[in-house]
């Protein structure tokens, strides 16, 4: 049976403000169905391992969506959530696939984390995609080509985009920002306009841009799974 290994933040607290942040439940939710609707197995991982953050905006309106409210009902995938896996832990011989969940806590945690970069470049290698949506995107930062280059150079991608934090306000909040950081290693970024369903998919390097994307972005791997198997 083909198993995702679904990636979440560790971090809880947005910069220097009083808010919290973590996983948006709205990418989590719909990748995390997708999957398992799918008879796909799904395990979920964090930097730290144990209990991953949702980002509390996200369990609200105007943002909560009915998957999500799925699955925070839902006792086997909040229970997952909440004993995630470290992921220096992990065996990527065990996955078919890896997908980064966003969130605005994705920016602090993934980007330098070593046993992040590990996977990603073990499954790349295999020939297993990897994705990753919204800011989740920054997660790719930690891997390496064998040449020691950023894996997303000379890479279309997309992620969550300037225009988009603009008008959520992260700007000054957040240390980088998936668009910039995408440009700055090389890739090839592109994107839709604010809030609009986008996916780009480069062989086994698949990126979604925001909320929106994450369905469509899962579809696209359960698609090459489908096709490889």
């Amino acid at each position: 049976m083909a198993r995702v290994l679904l990636v979440l933040t560790s971090h809880d607290r947005l910069g220097d403000t009083t808010q919290g942040t973590g996983a948006w439940l709205e990418e989590l939710a719909q990748a995390y169905f997708v999957f398992a609707d799918s008879g796909v197995g799904v395990d979920v991982a964090s930097p730290r391992g144990g209990a991953a953050p949702i980002d509390p905006a996200s369990r609200a309106a105007p943002w909560l969506s009915a998957t999500g409210e799925r699955l925070l009902a839902d006792p086997v995938a909040t229970a997952k959530i909440q004993a995630s896996l470290r992921l220096d832990t992990v065996d990527a011989a065990r996955y078919s696939s890896l997908y980064i969940v966003g969130g605005a806590g994705t920016v602090w945690d993934l980007p330098g984390c070593p046993p992040l970069g590990r996977l990603i470049e073990a499954l790349l290698r295999a020939g297993r995609p990897v994705a990753a949506v919204c800011h989740g995107v920054t997660g790719l930062a930690a891997a390496r080509t064998a040449g020691g280059e950023p894996i997303v150079k000379g890479r279309k991608v997309t992620a969550f985009s300037n225009r988009e934090e603009e008008q959520v306000g992260y700007v000054p909040i957040l240390p980088v920002l998936p668009e910039n950081l995408m440009r700055s290693l090389g890739a090839e970024y592109s994107c839709a306009e604010p809030w609009q369903e986008h996916v780009v998919v480069d062989g086994t390097l698949m990126t979604g841009q925001n909320p929106a994307s994450a369905a469509p972005l899962a579809r696209a791997v359960l698609s090459h799974l489908g096709s490889a198997s």
